[in-house]
């Protein structure tokens, strides 16, 4: 009897652990969703749950842009789980940037958009790994004005990085995290443009760029604690800071943050 009523509680705390049985879900960088007809109000993130398989949402961290720069950054993504199941989610989330970064004279834009296949692993009730692969596309292009001479061009890159997240679940609103990055392919900027120089002189530019990093990466760990109307992410590592989102490193290496504040509702 005793045997029996240790089994059964041992079994409903395995349970409550779980993540994806209830609404305290770790959805950022990993194949979980929201939830059905849940609005998650973030600091990096605004997403809606039109079903449990489809979330859609914004960055406001980018729109935010806009009122201490002219720089005007409208944004989206969207995520759609495969397999949703006890044990197993397989998710591909799509989002789109667009920088308009006309200023003085001059004029053009950066569009990144990055493809991501996610999935997560609830190894155990209370651990779960959180994978990602992300294929980067970034393009540039506009015309300028710099000593008279009008410069018109288009660059591009694309990157592909790996991501994971380790999870254990210690209790139902408290977890410790290990978050890790890598891109491990950087392409070479590739740039073309043309310019009038003078009356008698044109000069037309095609050149590829090496990024100075090859393979940026970041190692992080942190704590969550998700309660049921409000998710909180927090931690420091090493290594390049990949800007939330569109997941573009920065050169330098030193200490990363890592931060998230979301209402649920």
């Amino acid at each position: 009897m005793a045997v029996t009523l240790a089994l059964a509680c041992a079994s409903r705390t395995a349970a409550a652990r779980l993540p994806p049985d209830d609404e305290r879900r770790l959805d950022e960088g990993t194949a979980l969703t929201v939830g059905a007809q849940t609005v998650k109000l973030g600091v990096l993130s605004f997403d809606y749950g039109i079903i449990d398989r489809l979330s859609v949402g914004t960055d406001p961290p980018f729109w935010a842009f806009r009122a201490a720069t002219s720089v005007f950054i409208p944004n989206a993504h969207l995520k759609f789980a495969f397999i949703n199941s006890s044990r197993f989610w397989l998710s591909g989330q799509v989002a789109f940037y667009y920088a308009d970064i006309s200023h003085n004279g001059s004029s053009g834009s950066i569009t990144a958009i990055p493809f991501s296949g996610l999935a997560s692993v609830g190894v155990t009730p209370g651990f779960w790994i959180h994978g990602d692969v992300t294929y980067d596309l970034v393009t540039a292009s506009g015309t300028g004005d710099l000593d008279r001479a009008d410069i018109g061009g288009s660059a591009g890159t694309r990157a592909i990085q790996t991501g994971a997240i380790l999870e254990w679940r210690l209790a139902p609103v408290f977890a410790i995290t290990l978050r890790g990055r890598l891109q491990v392919y950087t392409g070479r900027l590739a740039f073309s443009g043309d310019a009038q120089v003078d009356d008698h002189t044109s000069a037309t530019v095609d050149a590829r760029l090496t990024a100075r990093r090859q393979h940026p990466w970041v190692v992080i760990p942190g704590i969550a604690l998700l309660w049921r109307h409000v998710h909180l992410t927090a931690g420091v590592g090493y290594g390049n800071v990949f800007v939330p989102g569109v997941d573009i490193p920065l050169t330098r290496q030193g200490w990363a943050p890592d931060f998230s504040l979301a209402v649920l509702f």
